[in-house]
């Protein structure tokens, strides 16, 4: 992974990764793909949660939409997935989504199916390195896309970094849509 060899113990290497300026233009592109679309969803008590919606067309991610909130009561949030979901579904014109989450908050799972009962959550594959690893990749190999209005997203991945005193692991502040991005790419590649 040469962690520190990318600078200031940043994760990514962020002058790589691609930022898509043409919103409009990126919706046509997808719709038109066919693309497969996952939701991933990072979850908050204290930390904002966030739900970050990726489209995969062959090898590529774009990273569309973004959610990101702190300070949600749990039923509010499930809520807020739903219409997340919805608005998702409406845009693109998909029938379904997969929706990925951190299943450590067995209590979102709970609160989601008493609001819901019609879209399924899945369980995200969580492996925090083998999952860095393979977003570090796409970024390196031209295979992630980013829209601009994911803001959030764009901002954490540049400050994404390495903590010093748990060689193995991110510093977990301002680290919530990287989650939701590892949650939806890794486990689309590895289900």
């Amino acid at each position: 992974l040469g962690k520190w060899a990318i600078g200031e113990g940043l994760i990514y290497s962020v002058d790589n990764i691609k930022i898509n300026d043409n919103k409009k233009e990126l919706e046509d592109f997808i719709i038109n793909n066919r693309a497969k679309l996952t939701i991933g969803v990072d979850l908050g008590t204290i930390h904002p949660s966030a739900f970050i919606l990726v489209a995969k067309v062959k090898n590529t991610y774009y990273v569309m939409e973004e959610y990101y909130k702190q300070k949600v009561a749990p039923s509010e949030l499930a809520k807020d997935l739903v219409k997340f979901y919805n608005d998702c579904i409406d845009k693109y014109g998909y029938y379904n989504i997969d929706i990925k989450y951190d299943h450590a908050a067995a209590w979102f799972a709970t609160e989601f199916c008493l609001i819901n009962k019609t879209i399924t959550l899945q369980k995200a594959k969580k492996d925090v390195l083998k999952g860095i690893m393979n977003i570090e990749h796409k970024i390196n190999n031209g295979n992630l896309v980013i829209s601009n209005n994911c803001k959030n997203l764009i901002n954490e991945l540049n400050g994404y970094s390495w903590d010093e005193k748990n060689d193995n692991s991110p510093i977990k502040l301002n680290d919530d849509a990287c989650d939701a991005l590892r949650y939806a790419i890794f486990s689309n590649d590895y289900d």
